[in-house]
């Protein structure tokens, strides 16, 4: 087995433990109201919300890109081909859903908008769990 392979599996047992976390708190989840005057507890669900959404995403798209090099030999230029390779293929759902899900967490990570992170709370728990969940269970099908 050569490195790449071996970074693959260790990242397929990575993407599935935060995954497995980002699920957990989603079992919590209830809809964010951006003028409630929330106690330091009741922020905590959304923290660590934030933070398991933030690291299960990069740890998909670091999968993504390692999937991409094992069975291509390559990396595409630019992640949006990385995508459209991984839609072809069956992993993913929906390219521009990825990419919009890429924008949300940059967003989350680097931005602090109390007004419009409750969209992007539920955002998650409609949508983009779902889009992780499916790409995780599909690799782990390979």
């Amino acid at each position: 087995m050569n490195n790449i392979e071996l970074l693959y599996r260790e990242l397929i047992v990575k993407a599935n433990k935060s995954l497995r976390l980002l699920n957990s708190s989603l079992r919590k989840y209830s809809a964010f109201v951006s003028d409630k005057d929330y106690s330091d507890e009741e922020l905590e669900r959304y923290d660590a919300l934030s933070d398991r959404f933030l690291r299960c995403t990069e740890m998909c798209f670091r999968l993504l890109k390692t999937w991409e090099l094992s069975n291509f030999g390559e990396n595409s230029l630019t992640l949006r081909d990385t995508l459209n390779r991984a839609e072809k293929s069956g992993l993913i759902l929906s390219t521009s859903d990825w990419i919009q899900m890429r924008q949300i967490r940059n967003r989350i990570a680097h931005d602090y908008l109390p007004e419009e992170i409750g969209f992007y709370y539920q955002m998650i728990n409609d949508n983009y769990s779902n889009h992780l969940n499916y790409f995780v269970e599909s690799l782990s099908k390979i």
